[in-house]
């Protein structure tokens, strides 16, 4: 769950959750919303909509179980249905994180359901007939926000897979160590946490009208939507929870399965695709060939790959660089950068023009100065991560238990990684969230959980053991699917379809459906849920994501 300080930090992880209410309708002294015009830069980005954006920001409790100990106050965006005639209830949506905004992800839904880029009749009726809302998560928008800070000092370490050394394990774990104090050492970091920002959204839902909450949440939306569900069923209409960790269990279950996911998507996507025309790649006709030309890279060029480990383009692009490298060591950014330009990687068009733009992308990372020291002082989104996520593993193994899962993964996983094993949570002293009784879910009679077979970040095996516990679910798998996400258009047709269908019409699928390969594929030009907020936020590393 670690941030690496290497050329090419490890992107992190995402999930969600909700609290309780009295009856179907609001009491008559709940305060309502007072809507305004939304931030000018939010409707800048999305003036088709401009017409139909509202943002409010309410006060609620710090703790909603001890509403006397002060407040803080919440961001809320509305969308409005596109067809008022047709409209039918409010649909929460997360993007996860935890510390991801919500804003940009809620807008963006609303205009890709309704736009012409690979079009979807089926979601479309979605925010047709949905008020789309988002309430940011507490401490990374409204006030007040929760910077884990303090005046320790963070020194940089080496690579995590590659130097196993007492020497780099120890700087590994001050640097996790020194994370966790900094958060804790906050105030308000004891009310940053998913059973708070659940009882968030119930708050929210009051604050509407009482309407029943219809719900999608992705990645970590899914602990957050799960808990809502477990301490407030009898409010749910519909819910989906797309790309689900394990919310039975605390949440680091779901950390330890990322490494050996990242392995196998690597063989799966890369390996596979190489070894089968090994002229067209030119990195071997074996995978003990493939992974033979990864050991023996620069250092650097290992994080690379790890780092963007779920394309062949990019090892053809770093298999260039490297050589190039090693044979003239003095070469200069400028110099490398026209070489990079000129070299023909493949005689296929379509690999040589990707690993052109890759080498493009990633040649910079060899020419990084290395990090220093830097005074502990984490951006709001980067705190709620560390925050919210220790909040939700009541019994976390102790540092020797990762230090240790960093060692298999070193030489079991060699492309999945050892980032895992930095571990912040390992060192939280902080009382953390009790988690509900999911079982309590079996009385939400419209529950869909949607998975793709290939997803590192929530690797399939934490929906379907999650999936298995609740009676009444819907678990819909996309085979041979490799994403993170089904909110945006494009990645599954078959997905497009069956969740527009569920949450616009009511169509629920079966107890397991199946979307087979001969209609479920990963399309090259379809923007990912992560892509599409990594051009939002324009970094790699600012914004966590589970």
């Amino acid at each position: 769950m670690a941030s690496n300080p290497s050329p090419l930090p490890g992107l992190l992880l995402g999930l969600a959750l909700l609290p309780c209410f009295p009856s179907a309708s609001a009491s008559s002294s709940t305060p309502f919303m007072d809507w305004t015009a939304c931030d000018e830069d939010l409707q800048a980005q999305f003036p088709g909509l401009r017409s139909r954006m509202q943002c409010a920001r309410i006060e609620v409790p710090l703790d909603h179980q001890t509403p006397a100990g002060g407040t803080l106050l919440l961001d809320v965006l509305r969308v409005r249905a596109g067809d008022p005639t047709a409209r039918r209830g409010n649909l929460f949506v997360s993007p996860g994180g935890p510390g991801v905004p919500a804003f940009f992800f809620t807008a963006s839904l609303a205009e890709t359901w309704e736009g012409d880029f690979m079009p979807s009749p089926d979601k479309r009726r979605i925010s047709e007939r949905h008020d789309l809302i988002a309430v940011q998560q507490r401490g990374v928008a409204g006030s007040p926000l929760l910077d884990c800070k303090s005046d320790a000092i963070l020194h940089p370490y080496a690579d995590i897979t590659d130097d196993r050394s007492e020497v780099n394990l120890a700087a590994i774990n001050l640097h996790a160590a020194t994370v966790a104090q900094g958060c804790q050492s906050q105030p308000q970091s004891r009310y940053v946490n998913v059973d708070q920002m659940a009882r968030d959204m119930e708050a929210v839902r009051q604050r509407l009208g009482g309407e029943p909450l219809n719900y999608w949440g992705v990645s970590w939306g899914t602990e957050l939507g799960a808990w809502y569900g477990a301490l407030f069923p009898q409010h749910v209409d519909r819910m989906i929870l797309d790309s689900n960790v394990d919310w039975t269990r605390d949440l680091y279950h779901s950390w330890i399965a990322q490494g050996p996911a990242r392995q196998e998507i690597f063989e799966r996507f890369v390996v596979d695709q190489v070894i089968r025309s090994p002229q067209a790649w030119g990195l071997g006709s074996s995978a003990a060939d493939v992974f033979a030309r990864f050991a023996g890279f620069l250092p650097t060029s290992r994080q690379i790959v790890r780092s963007l480990f779920e394309s062949p383009d990019v090892m053809v692009a770093v298999d260039f660089l490297d050589r190039t490298l090693r044979s003239n060591p003095a070469l200069t950014e400028p110099a490398l950068a026209s070489l990079a330009r000129t070299h023909r990687y493949s005689m296929d068009e379509r690999i040589d023009t990707a690993a052109r733009r890759w080498a493009t992308l990633v040649l910079p990372s060899y020419f990084s100065p290395p990090a220093g020291p830097t005074r502990l002082e984490l951006p709001p989104t980067v705190s709620v991560f560390h925050t919210a996520s220790c909040q939700s593993s009541a019994a976390m193994p102790p540092p020797g238990f990762w230090d240790a899962l960093g060692d298999d993964a070193a030489r079991n996983s060699p492309i999945g990684g050892s980032h895992n094993s930095y571990e912040p949570c390992a060192y939280w002293t902080a009382a953390t969230s009790v988690r509900p009784d999911m079982r309590r879910l079996a009385g939400i009679s419209n529950l869909v959980m949607l998975q793709a077979e290939y997803d590192w970040r929530t690797p399939r095996q934490g929906a379907i053991d999650a999936h298995a516990k609740v009676r009444g679910a819907s678990l819909v798998l996309a085979q041979g699917v490799q994403t993170h996400g089904f909110a945006y258009n494009g990645s599954s047709a078959c997905m497009d379809r069956v969740a527009g269908r569920f949450m616009a019409d009511g169509i629920k699928p079966g107890r397991m459906h199946l979307c087979s390969d001969s209609e479920t594929h990963r399309l090259h030009s379809a923007p990912s849920y992560l892509e599409l907020l990594r051009q939002h936020t324009g970094s790699h590393s600012d914004v966590p994501f589970f």
